[in-house]
């Protein structure tokens, strides 16, 4: 009973401070890895001692594996689909990989004093970072299309197939049953072959039968709860048919789901999302109390360096060389390759050795150097990841990223035809006859609907990052804006309230967050008198100019409550329009109005 009471303690204060790390993580717009690694060493056996993890025993491994499969499904669902995998790409997943994982088990071997068996299995399961850490970097930073693409195919596949190799080579040493080097090309043919094909198929049957079945009944959180339970399914089917193939079945189930386009993937997304979080949170909490100096067998200086090399010395080099005439420049191949923190997934790896071979010295120092290399990318990740894409210049800034305006009329054109010339702007309407009779130079217009996530997907895919919606309907304005938020966030996305009133900022769910121009501004009145107002801009405000965004330093800031920027702006001049019907019942701008 006190053993039952221990294990029920460890789970729920690990996870209760993994979210509370968590929320300090998104307080301070950074990644929360480190913050995870943190809590797990202060409060494990090497510091107050108030987690256990070991009293788990073999369910810790069988946790992290449920875990594994939803984060990588989640994760495969947010690929890019749009177009083929780049050559970077390729050439990342096809040379750079293997060069580490080569390079990573001759430093465990030579530098850290690491048998063979040991030194190859580490560097097979240290090459993945894996969506866990790559998701929460890219959501604190603004990077270029192509490094982004590149940081999540890493991501994805990259785990599928340092998990792969794992599974492959692991059975030599954990079984220590005597076995062909021969053995290993043929395993990879055998495990990768069957999850392709199990993958497929339930992606197929999920999203061409069984999502379409449910959505009859009408029920919203069915979709979320069949497709985890298919991801469940189709991990644990593969790993029972092919011991080590069920994450990559899991990721390719993901992919063929989201590759048919199944009006059904934003409510997966939304309930996978929060689930993925909360085994995140756990996870890296308990592992990281698992860690404790005084159990490592070996000195820990040759540890030590072995990490150091691996980051400053064994990345960079297998990225330049897969990197080595693509179209990334060199400052993107330098950012590449000082950036990539490891994720849970080596972790856990590492940690089921230990629990498979107790009493193996071996197995606790590639646990140890694991965590060393874990700790020590996540650090730098986390301290060093903004400012360096803002010293190498491949940092985005938020107030230069295309805006996607939904709504085309006249205001909406005047205002892109003049933010088109410092950002790229889409406008988008679902009516044929506004998309040929609004071609403007330097905009693009799409015919599509606001309610299709797949407009907001190949957006985000092109370098766009927010939304302002535009058109005449408030309520349609904030659905739209419900599923533009699910993938730009909630600060990226914006709507310019048409009638005046408070009835939808009491009915509608961050209605009042979310306007842009300021709370008070209101268009209804400029559609009543369309030739009374102009839009120009001005370096200050004064009566009749409503600020619409500000142009401080080329880029694009649009006007919100509850910040502030200094000019130029670009400004609705309202005119006579100022003193005959003001914008919002006020005379000119409220205090409250500022930029984004």
């Amino acid at each position: 009973m006190h053993e039952q009471a221990g294990i029920v303690l460890t789970i729920g204060l690990a996870l209760w401070i993994g979210i509370m790390m968590l929320s300090l993580a998104r307080w301070l717009k950074v990644p929360p890895l480190l913050f995870f690694l943190l809590a797990g060493l202060c409060l494990g056996p090497m510091g107050l001692g108030w987690l256990h993890p070991s009293t788990l025993g073999i369910g810790l491994p069988i946790l992290v594996e449920f875990g594994l499969a939803i984060m990588l499904f989640e994760g495969a669902l947010s690929l890019p689909r749009a177009e083929p995998m780049p050559t970077s790409s390729r050439r990342l997943l096809g040379i750079g990989m293997p060069v580490t994982a080569v390079l990573s088990a001759l430093t465990a071997r030579y530098v850290a004093g690491f048998d063979w068996l040991p030194a190859i299995v580490f560097g097979a399961i240290i090459i993945v970072t894996g969506p866990t850490t790559i998701g929460p970097l890219l959501r604190s930073l603004s990077i270029g299309r192509k490094l982004e693409r590149l940081f999540r195919h890493e991501a994805i596949w990259g785990d599928c197939i340092g998990i792969l190799l794992a599974s492959v080579v692991l059975p030599f040493w954990i079984t220590s049953q005597p076995r062909s080097l021969l053995e290993i090309p043929l395993l990879l043919i055998e495990k990768a072959s069957l999850s392709i094909l199990l993958g497929i198929f339930i992606g197929v049957v999920l999203g061409k039968w069984l999502l379409p079945l449910l959505a009859k009944l009408g029920d919203p959180e069915l979709p979320g709860l069949v497709a985890l339970a298919c991801a469940w399914l189709v991990f644990s089917g593969a790993h029972v048919i092919s011991p080590g193939s069920g994450p990559i079945a899991s990721a390719v189930a993901g992919f063929t789901l989201a590759f048919q386009k199944t009006p059904y993937v934003r409510e997966i997304k939304a309930f996978k999302g929060q689930i993925t979080y909360l085994f995140i949170s756990l996870f890296f909490v308990l592992l990281a109390a698992l860690f404790d100096l005084r159990a490592i067998p070996s000195d820990l200086w040759p540890l030590l360096l072995s990490a150091l090399i691996l980051g400053v010395v064994v990345r960079p080099a297998s990225f330049f060389a897969a990197f080595y005439k693509t179209d990334l420049s060199w400052n993107e191949r330098l950012y590449m390759s000082l950036i990539g923190p490891r994720g849970i997934i080596a972790l856990a790896t590492a940690s089921y050795i230990v629990t498979q071979r107790p009493d193996d010295p071996r197995a606790v120092n590639v646990f140890a150097l694991t965590f060393l290399v874990i700790f020590f990318s996540g650090t730098f990740a986390t301290l060093v990841a903004r400012p360096l894409a803002r010293l190498l210049k491949v940092r985005v800034p938020e107030d230069k990223t295309g805006i996607v305006m939904l709504g085309i009329n006249d205001l909406s054109m005047k205002i892109a035809r003049y933010l088109s010339r410092r950002v790229p702007i889409k406008l988008v309407d679902s009516d044929p006859m506004k998309i040929s009779e609004s071609q403007i130079p330097g905009v693009e217009t799409l015919l599509g609907s606001g309610l299709n996530d797949e407009l907001y997907e190949e957006s985000a895919e092109q370098g766009f990052r927010r939304v302002l919606a535009m058109t005449p309907n408030d309520a349609l304005n904030a659905m739209c804006l419900e599923h533009a938020e699910h993938i730009f966030g909630s600060n990226r996305v914006f709507q310019v309230r048409q009638k005046a009133g408070d009835e939808l900022a009491r009915r509608i769910p961050h209605f009042s967050r979310r306007l842009a121009f300021g709370k008070d501004f209101c268009a209804e009145v400029l559609n009543a008198d369309p030739g009374g107002w102009t839009i120009r801009e001005s370096e200050g405000l004064g009566e009749g100019l409503w600020p619409i965004a500000s142009l401080k330093r080329g880029g694009v800031r649009i006007c919100r409550v509850g910040s502030t920027e200094g000019g130029p702006y670009l400004v609705l001049d309202l005119g006579e329009a100022s003193r005959k019907s003001p914008v919002g019942g006020v005379d000119g701008p409220s205090r409250e109005g500022g930029v984004r």
